[in-house]
Order: C-alpha cells, then structure tokens, then sequence
C-alpha cells in the first residue's frame, strides 16, 4: 500500500498516511493507515514492513447495501427477527 509523508517530526521520525480504495461484490470499500516511522526504517527500495509502523491506526470504511443492512436501527432490527425476508 501507498502512503505519504504527512509531517517530519524535530527527531526525524516521519508522521504517514495512506489509503486504498477497492470495490468486493460491489461494495465500495476503502482502507485507510496513518502512522509514524523512522527513518531508518525504510529499505533502500524505499518499502517498509508494517512492523515499523508505531501507533499504526487502521480504518477499514465501507458503502453500500450491505452497510445499510448491517447498520439497522432497532425497528429494522425487530421486523427481520419476525419477518427475515
């Protein structure tokens, strides 16, 4: 995945964050990681293991049909127990 460079910390340590947009079953999905890693933690090809990402953040966000399914409010919720089609 992708990310970029947000900020740079006074010790070096750079502040990162990315996203990644995909679609399953088409359900639009997107992924988002913020982060903050050192320096020498990057490879000379520029990659980082996500083992080196301190206060990793992960936001996994989605949109569609089956959001609004899995999200009901409490009378949606009591009609599919009694009625579940």
């Amino acid at each position: 995945m992708t990310v970029t460079v947000v900020s740079v910390m006074r010790n070096g340590n750079m502040c990162i964050s990315g996203q990644r947009k995909m679609t399953v079953a088409g359900e639009h999905r997107i992924l988002k990681i913020t982060g903050t890693v050192r320096a020498v933690d990057i490879g000379p090809d520029n990659s980082l293991h996500s083992r080196f990402i301190a206060d990793m953040q992960t936001v996994y966000e989605d949109a569609g049909q089956e959001r609004h399914f899995t999200r009901q409010g409490w009378f949606s919720r009591k009609v599919n127990k009694l009625w579940p089609f």
